[in-house]
């Protein structure tokens, strides 16, 4: 698999979460949270999970807080926010989370005028990560709208494995896209789980990085490999 140099996304399998988690941390212990809406101010005024605080932030200081060249802190208008990140910065869990539902056609328009929620979202957690806070990214929705991740990708490599073919998976910086695809092939062809296969593909090429839809497809591909196993095994029982 031919995989070209590119820049690292920060993005891992480790920091996603569920809804049911952040539903079971609320109901638990709301005070160590720090949720972070991370889409536009108009997305976030429709609608937003309950505690949770918009972090929309200019394109041009967004880069200036992925370069180092301001401190978070800066960027924050809400004086709530900042007081409660001064008063226990690495002693809160940071959730941050935006808008994984867009299609590809929805974030290739957005990001000629400005940076999408996900770009936010990679800089915001690479931020908090550096400055040694904990944070979690949360997996918003199962399969975004206009996506055309599928079986057959999965069923293309397998012909080919079966002829005796090698397959070239390839894509722009060789972190992401491709990686999904060699994943999703892994856990349906070895009936690996998500992060055996996401594991067993870091060990040999340890600057992987699926973008947070990428990572939302694969875990909802995971239950639905899951359910047809299970219903497989029904079917089995019974014959």
């Amino acid at each position: 698999m031919k995989m070209p140099a590119g820049e690292e996304e920060f993005t891992t399998l480790e920091l996603c979460v569920s809804k049911s988690w952040l539903l079971q941390e609320l109901r638990s212990d709301p005070s160590r949270l720090i949720i972070l809406d991370c889409r536009s101010s108009n997305e976030y005024t429709e609608s937003h999970i309950r505690h949770a605080v918009n972090f929309s932030i200019p394109s041009i200081m967004l880069r200036r807080l992925a370069a180092g060249k301001i401190e978070l802190l800066s960027t924050i208008k809400c004086r709530e926010l900042k007081e409660k990140i001064m008063n226990a910065y690495k002693d809160s869990l940071f959730v941050v989370y935006g808008d994984s539902c867009m299609s590809e056609v929805e974030v290739r328009d957005r990001e000629k005028h400005c940076y999408t929620a996900s770009d936010t979202m990679n800089v915001l957690t690479k931020r908090l990560q550096q400055d040694g806070c904990q944070v979690v990214c949360l997996l918003v929705c199962g399969w975004p709208k206009g996506s055309k991740f599928n079986h057959s990708h999965c069923t293309f490599t397998e012909e080919a494995r079966s002829q005796d073919t090698g397959v070239l998976v390839h894509c722009l910086a060789g972190v992401s896209r491709s990686v999904t695809i060699t994943v999703a092939y892994l856990m349906s062809a070895l009936r690996l789980s998500l992060n055996d296969a996401f594991t067993l593909v870091r060990a040999r090429k340890s600057n992987i990085a699926p973008n947070f839809h990428f990572m939302e497809q694969l875990n909802s591909f995971e239950k639905e490999l899951m359910e047809a196993r299970l219903q497989q095994q029904e079917v089995d029982n019974i014959v």
